[in-house]
C-alpha cells in the first residue's frame, strides 16, 4: 500500500518503499507507477499518473507524481531547468570522512550494457572520445559518525541527476553505502589495504536493518512549489 505524504490538484508526493520498482519492469512485482494508477482509480479520478523523479530500486524515499499532463509538462520543465525542484538525500556509508562537508566533483562513464557507472579517471580531454560521459556533482555534509563501527551519517544534496551517482561518487572514494553489493567492490579497491571484508560488511547491513535488495540510501527531502516535504531515513 502506497504512502501518500501530500496531494492536491496538480501533484501527488509518495514515500516510495525501498527495494520498490519505480515503473513496470519484467517481473510481476508492483511498481509505484502501478500503485498510485490504481489509488486513482480507486478514488473515481482519471487514472494518470507522470512520475517526475524516479529512484533507483534499492532506495527509499519521495517521489513526485504529476496528476496532469500540464503538470507533468511544468515540472518536467523545472527539473530540466534545475528549478523550484530540489531533493536531499540521507545515508549510512562506511568509513570517516575527511571534510566535514564538501562538493564532490566528477565525469561518469554510464555502461548500459551492466546497468553500472564508473567515474572517468584519465585525462580531462580524452573524456569528450566518450559518448556517455557526464559531469557528476553533489553536496554532502556528515551528520554523525560511530567509532565502534566506523559508519557515518551523511546528508546529500545533487545538483546533477546521473546514472547512481550518489553510490558512484561515494564508492569511487572508498565509502560504500551500507548494503550497496553493485559498488562495494569499487570502494574496497579505493580502500586497499583497509579494505573491509563482506563479513563486516554483512554485519553493518544487519545493524541497519536493510532487506533484500535495499540500501541506506533515502530521498528525504523534496522541494516543489516552495513547500518541502520530509521522510526519515530508515
Amino acid at each position: 500500500m502506497i504512502k501518500i505524504i501530500y496531494e492536491d490538484n496538480e501533484k501527488l508526493i509518495v514515500d516510495k518503499k525501498a527495494g520498490q520498482l519505480s515503473q513496470s519492469g519484467k517481473g510481476m512485482e508492483p511498481d509505484l507507477v502501478s500503485e498510485v494508477l490504481n489509488y486513482r482509480k480507486r478514488k473515481g479520478e482519471e487514472v494518470y499518473a507522470a512520475i517526475i523523479n524516479r529512484l533507483d530500486r534499492p532506495v527509499a524515499g519521495l517521489v513526485l507524481f504529476a496528476k496532469t499532463k500540464e503538470a507533468a509538462a511544468k515540472y518536467s520543465k523545472e527539473v530540466q531547468d534545475k528549478g523550484s525542484i530540489s531533493k536531499v538525500y540521507e545515508a549510512y556509508v562506511y568509513g570517516k570522512f575527511d571534510c566535514k562537508k564538501a562538493t564532490l566533483t566528477d565525469c561518469l562513464i554510464h555502461d548500459k550494457l551492466n546497468n553500472t557507472s564508473s567515474v572517468w579517471e584519465g585525462d580531462k580531454q580524452d573524456v569528450k572520445e566518450i559518448g556517455d560521459a557526464k559531469e557528476a556533482r553533489l553536496d554532502y555534509e556528515v551528520l554523525s559518525y560511530d567509532e565502534a563501527t566506523n559508519l557515518t551519517k551523511i546528508s546529500v544534496k545533487l545538483y546533477t541527476g546521473r546514472h547512481h551517482q550518489i553510490r558512484v561518487q561515494l564508492a569511487s572514494r572508498g565509502h560504500a553505502i551500507i548494503g550497496d553489493y553493485k559498488y562495494f567492490q569499487m570502494a574496497n579497491e579505493k580502500l586497499g589495504g583497509e579494505a573491509i571484508s563482506k563479513e563486516t560488511f554483512d554485519g553493518l547491513v544487519r545493524k541497519c536493518k536493510l532487506r533484500r535488495n535495499t540500501i541506506a540510501l533515502a530521498a528525504v527531502e523534496l522541494e516543489v512549489d516552495g513547500q518541502k516535504f520530509r521522510t526519515k531515513l530508515k
